[in-house]
C-alpha cells in the first residue's frame, strides 16, 4: 500500500505463504487502513445520526460524518484481514501459525493520533495460535510494540535475552492463563517538530501504570498544532464564534491546543481522560513516582527532552 488508500495486495501474501510453507517463515502484512483520507468501505452502512460518540468528542454533524467514514474504513480493514486469514487457512498452515494483529495508534480525531492521551496510544492487539493461546480470552496487561520482536523470537524457539532488546517477550503472557505483565510501567512520546502543519516544537512524554497516566508537556507554553488543527473538518466544527465560558465545544477546542505542563488521569474512573488530576494536592506523590519512572526511561533512551526535540531534524532522512 502506498499510503494513498489503495487496496492491499492480499494475493501476494497468499503466494508467499504457498511458496515458503515447507519451511519456517515470517510474514508482515501491513494495510494503510483506516488512515485518512477515509475513502474505503461503505460509509452508508453507518448512519451518522444513529452513532454513539465517545464523550471526549464534541457532537457535531462533521464529527458524526467523520466517524461514519472511519467506521466504514475499519470494516474494510476487517475484510482485508479476513482475506489473509482465509488464505492462511487454505494453505493448511493456520494450525501451526502464530497470528498477531496490531493497530498502529489512535484515530485521526482530536486527542488521539499525534497525542499521548490514552485514545492516542492505546492500540488493539489480537493474538491467535491454536492449542497454545486460549481462545476467547482477554488480558488487560501493559504491553508495548517493542515487546513484539522478542516475543516472536521466543515463540520461534530462540532466546530473546541474547539480544539487546528494549522490549520483553510476552510468550508466557500469551500462553499461560493468569500470567501478568512483565512491565510495571509503559512509555510513550510525541513530537510536532517536522510533522505536517506541526508546531515548531511541542515535546510530549508519557508514562502509565496499571491505573494512572502521566503526561508531561515539555513545551506547554506554546500552542500544540498539527494537521488536525489546520484542516480536519470535525475539529474545525468545534470552533464557536462567541461561545459562553462553559461551552463544551470551546473547552475541547482550546484544550487540544493549550495544555498544562502536567496532566494526570485515573484511567479506571476516567477512561476518556477528561479530568486532569495533576493540580490536586492529593496526587502529588503519585505524580512524583510516575515522573521518576519516566525520567529514568528517558535517560535510558538518551532522551534529553527539549534539546532532543530541537534536534529532531538531524535524525530525519533526507528527501
Amino acid at each position: 500500500d502506498n499510503g494513498q488508500g489503495l487496496d492491499l495486495d492480499t494475493a501476494a501474501a497468499a503466494a508467499f505463504i504457498d511458496e515458503v510453507k515447507a519451511h519456517p517463515w515470517c510474514l508482515v502484512v501491513s494495510s494503510n487502513q483506516p488512515h485518512t483520507p477515509w475513502n474505503r468501505g461503505d460509509a452508508s452502512a453507518y448512519d451518522p445520526a444513529e452513532l454513539t460518540l465517545p464523550p471526549y468528542l464534541v457532537d457535531t454533524p462533521a464529527t458524526r460524518e467523520g466517524m461514519a467514514a472511519y467506521y466504514a474504513e475499519i470494516t474494510y480493514l476487517d475484510a482485508q484481514f479476513g482475506r489473509v486469514m482465509a488464505d492462511l487457512a487454505a494453505s493448511g498452515e493456520a494450525a501451526e501459525t502464530v497470528v498477531i494483529f496490531l493497530t498502529e495508534q489512535g484515530s485521526n480525531f482530536p486527542f488521539c493520533k499525534w497525542t499521548c492521551y490514552e485514545t492516542g496510544l492505546r492500540a488493539t492487539t489480537i493474538a491467535r495460535w491454536p492449542d497454545h493461546i486460549a481462545a476467547n480470552t482477554t488480558n488487560s496487561a501493559l504491553i508495548q510494540y517493542i515487546d513484539i520482536t522478542p516475543t516472536l523470537v521466543d515463540l520461534a524457539g530462540g532466546d530473546p535475552t541474547h539480544y539487546d532488546f528494549d522490549g520483553t517477550s510476552l510468550a508466557s503472557l500469551l500462553t499461560t492463563p493468569g500470567a501478568t505483565s512483565p512491565h510495571d510501567y509503559i512509555f510513550g512520546l510525541q513530537t510536532t517538530r517536522g510533522i505536517a502543519h506541526g508546531s515548531d516544537a511541542y515535546a510530549i512524554r508519557t508514562v502509565r501504570d496499571n491505573r494512572y497516566r502521566l503526561i508531561w508537556n515539555l513545551n506547554f507554553s506554546t500552542l500544540f498544532q498539527n494537521s488536525v488543527t489546520k484542516n480536519f473538518a470535525p475539529y474545525l466544527s468545534w470552533i464557536r464564534p462567541a461561545p459562553p465560558s462553559d461551552d463544551f465545544a470551546t473547552q475541547r477546542h482550546l484544550a487540544y491546543q493549550q495544555r498544562p505542563e502536567f496532566e494526570l488521569y485515573d484511567l479506571n474512573a476516567d477512561p476518556w481522560s477528561l479530568h486532569n488530576l495533576a493540580p490536586q494536592p492529593a496526587y502529588q506523590d503519585r505524580i512524583k513516582t510516575l515522573q521518576a519512572a519516566l525520567q529514568s526511561w528517558m535517560r535510558q533512551q538518551g532522551d534529553e527532552g527539549i534539546p532532543t526535540e530541537l534536534a529532531a531534524f538531524d535524525h530525519m532522512p533526507e528527501k
